[in-house]
């Protein structure tokens, strides 16, 4: 009884549906999300028209995708607003943005994938187009600063033995991913160059909280914006920023 209580699974439908609608801001049509959660269409109509109904996700203006509801987001706002640590991201971000007039994002590491959990954007007409979610580890400058500590054997359990490519850019393998974790150990700093948006390099550090690396700060620029005098006043923003994070969260 105990068991089936832990594991109801009208309950991990509802999380399921969540989770699929964070990682996919488009939205996801009721098709695509019975194949995302292989579940019998008979048994996800219920659960939807109940979580529609309460709010928690909404369909579009088409009728045709669910996207994320109202409520939904009160709720993360309301983690935003109790969580410790988020306010006190969201105070050091908004002065990282402030010194580099860039977009700032912070990360944590969950699987084998960067969650993205905060973002506040720059002020420039031309900026990251992007949404609090997830992306593979291995192609993202925050996902690099976050496994930047993991061994060798770590790496092997946690991501796949070939990496699903998004630009020419990306890297294919732990192979190649290693020496920039190497690097990364030396400098402190981790980049995308262009590995998951041609059109978009990043900066990233990992930020240790409590003894470990508990998050990745990083900025993203359009690529035409990344100069050599940006690369280095984004870099003095995220030292800095760090430094400060580190003493607060140690």
């Amino acid at each position: 009884m105990e068991q089936d209580v832990k594991q109801h699974r009208a309950t991990q439908r509802v999380l399921a549906v969540l989770e699929q609608l964070t990682a996919h801001p488009e939205g996801l049509t009721f098709t695509e999300l019975c194949h995302a959660l292989d579940a019998p269409k008979s048994s996800l109509s219920p659960i939807l028209h109940t979580m529609a109904d309460s709010g928690f996700i909404a369909l579009d203006e088409h009728g045709a995708r669910y996207r994320v509801g109202i409520k939904t987001y009160v709720a993360g706002r309301a983690y935003d607003r109790t969580d410790s640590d988020m306010r006190l991201l969201r105070e050091v971000v908004r002065g990282v943005v402030d010194a580099c007039d860039e977009t700032a994002q912070v990360g944590i590491l969950d699987g084998a994938s960067v969650l993205y959990i905060l973002r506040i954007d720059s002020s420039q007409p031309v900026r990251l187009k992007s949404e609090v979610g997830t992306l593979p580890a291995y192609c993202t400058a925050i996902g690099k600063a976050l496994l930047s500590e993991k061994a060798r054997p770590d790496l092997e359990a946690l991501l796949p033995q070939r990496f699903e490519r998004f630009t020419d850019a990306t890297l294919r393998s732990i192979d190649e991913l290693e020496p920039e974790l190497e690097a990364i150990r030396c400098t402190g700093f981790a980049y995308d160059r262009r590995e998951t948006d041609d059109a978009i390099t990043c900066v990233a550090t990992p930020v240790h909280a409590r003894g470990a690396v508990g998050y990745g700060l990083g900025v993203s620029v359009p690529a035409y914006r990344f100069t050599p005098e940006k690369e280095l006043l984004i870099k003095q923003a995220l030292s800095s920023a760090r430094a400060e994070l580190e003493r607060a969260l140690s």
